[in-house]
């Protein structure tokens, strides 16, 4: 099993780091853990990562512990089985302009408000395909602009996350992963391991 760990803000080097990890794979058939601790980060770079993911063929689990925000939660959407633990925060938004009050030039600033409505597209677009979302959800992100919080409990109802993580003995015996082979954290952005 390979273990890929997002902890933290998702920027290049994640992206970069993703990249090397999946680019190394040797075998189509070993499972990938993506372990997800993030407020989020650069939205282009979790496009990124999340199109790098569906390019491989390797059975994909996300797990989130902590936080799983913004940016993030397009990335773990990736996962056809999704753990999530009881105190995470899970939080999907529309995405910020971080451009709007700095003074462009009219052409420059009509360029950039395409493109970024280009990426806030894509950003909602993800979260309707792959979360059971209701609409009055959907729409306090995407016509409110509002941030929207979801309990685990929630995260479950609406099919955001698929299993509650609870140890992981339990998610290794539900994913049919040997716990004595050995594993390989290919990236990390911490120095500790989760374990």
């Amino acid at each position: 099993m390979i273990k890929i760990k997002i902890w933290g803000i998702i920027n290049s080097f994640t992206s970069n780091s993703v990249e090397d990890a999946i680019s190394s794979l040797k075998d189509d058939k070993e499972p990938i853990l993506i372990l997800i601790n993030s407020i989020g980060g650069t939205l282009n770079d979790a496009i990124i990562i999340y199109n790098l993911l569906k390019s491989v063929p390797n059975p994909i689990t996300t797990l989130t512990i902590g936080n799983c925000q913004s940016a993030a939660a397009i990335v773990y959407s990736v996962g056809k089985n999704r753990y999530i633990a009881e105190d995470t925060t899970f939080m999907v938004h529309q995405p910020y302009n971080t451009f709007q009050e700095i003074e462009l030039c009219e052409q420059k600033a009509k360029e950039f408000q395409k493109e970024f409505r280009k990426i806030t597209n894509k950003y909602l677009k993800y979260l309707i395909e792959n979360y059971n979302l209701p609409q009055s959800k959907i729409d306090i992100v995407q016509k409110n602009g509002k941030e929207l919080y979801l309990t685990y409990k929630q995260c479950i109802k609406y099919k955001v996350a698929t299993n509650l993580f609870t140890t992981w003995n339990d998610l290794y015996s539900r994913e049919n992963i040997d716990i004595d082979s050995e594993e390989v954290i290919t990236f990390s952005s911490l120095e500790n391991s989760l374990e």
